[in-house]
């Protein structure tokens, strides 16, 4: 089975674009095929595969799902977009460019919000993630699951972190989001919007010092080279969302609509497991290459989340339903 779908991706890459449209996500032989759009990120690869396997063992082969990796359909909001309007089936995205056309998944961007991914997850799998779903029937998308993109973690050249005071005047790279700049300048640092593509350079450079991001991307982009430490700050905590056009998905049968819930909480059970597991060896491969993790105490926590309440006004300006952040914050603070 495993053979079939590592098939089914290495075929569909061959592909130019266009072809991908126009050629996969069709009803043959009576197979209904799906198609799926991911990236590059190993636990997307991971709950792509099972999610096909899973399909084809529920709708006894009459359904399948064709996946498309490496980005090779367009960036994420790109390919929301199309699967918006319904010429992709189904797509994994994060959170930030969709919120560009959904405002509450601003409340993603909010710092220290959740304390560990649990938590997180528990919110996502009940009453918030289900008012978030429902929002987004409305502009198009049926959400199929959460899965984990994870907490981003602060790493730094030449400082060892553990208060907001050690970061006055360290040069941290931030995304270009109103939100995490605020929160970096509240927190005593000098905040440095760039693109992501640009990052290893700079920091290679010492064009900044630090920066934030999941501890499995820092090792694959190779971040242990140029930073000697990373800080286990935890502080925002970013799912990816499973899309399926709201369109596709309510001409398929009552039978088929079921089959594709049941798959897509199974995708987002598998990738969440394989999150947790590849951050455990990321952590470890980038401690053999001499990158020292910093574990903060409770008080040391505090001083944080102290320092950027003034930040939560802000993101629930940019939140269509405020009242959403005030839920969140009731389960969590």
């Amino acid at each position: 089975m495993r053979k079939r779908v590592m098939c089914t991706i290495l075929a569909c890459t061959m592909l130019t674009p266009v072809l991908l449209l126009t050629g996969c996500g069709s009803e043959k032989d009576g197979v209904k095929r799906l198609k799926l759009s991911i990236n590059t990120n190993q636990s997307q690869v991971d709950m792509a595969e099972a999610m096909a396997e899973k399909i084809e063992e529920l709708s006894n082969g009459k359904m399948a799902i064709d996946i498309y990796g490496d980005g090779q359909l367009g960036g994420d909001r790109e390919v929301a977009e199309t699967v918006q309007y319904g010429n992709i089936d189904m797509c994994v995205v994060s959170t930030t460019p969709v919120a560009a056309f959904y405002q509450d998944l601003n409340l993603f961007d909010a710092p220290f919000l959740f304390s560990d991914s649990e938590q997180a997850q528990n919110i996502l799998d009940g009453k918030v993630g289900t008012e978030i779903a429902t929002g987004m029937e409305e502009i198009g998308f049926k959400v199929l699951g959460f899965p984990e993109n994870g907490f981003r973690q602060l790493s730094t050249a030449d400082t060892e972190v553990h208060t907001p005071a050690d970061l006055k005047g360290l040069k941290i790279r931030v995304m270009e989001s109103e939100v995490h700049i605020a929160t970096w300048k509240a927190l005593g640092s000098n905040p440095t919007p760039m693109a992501f593509s640009e990052l290893f350079t700079a920091l290679q450079q010492k064009t900044v010092d630090g920066q934030d991001n999941p501890f499995v991307t820092d090792r694959d982009n190779r971040y242990y080279e140029v930073q000697k430490y990373i800080i286990e700050t935890n502080h925002v905590y970013t799912p990816y969302l499973l899309l399926m056009s709201k369109d596709k998905f309510d001409k398929l049968s009552e039978e088929e609509q079921k089959i594709v819930e049941e798959v897509g909480k199974y995708g987002t059970e598998v990738q969440r497991q394989k999150t947790a597991e590849y951050n455990g060896d990321a952590i470890s491969d980038m401690q053999n290459k001499g990158v020292t993790l910093v574990t903060l105490t409770d008080e040391e926590k505090q001083q944080f989340r102290d320092a950027v309440n003034n930040i939560y006004p802000l993101v629930k300006e940019k939140m269509k339903h405020p009242e959403l952040f005030d839920q969140v914050l009731e389960k969590t603070q």
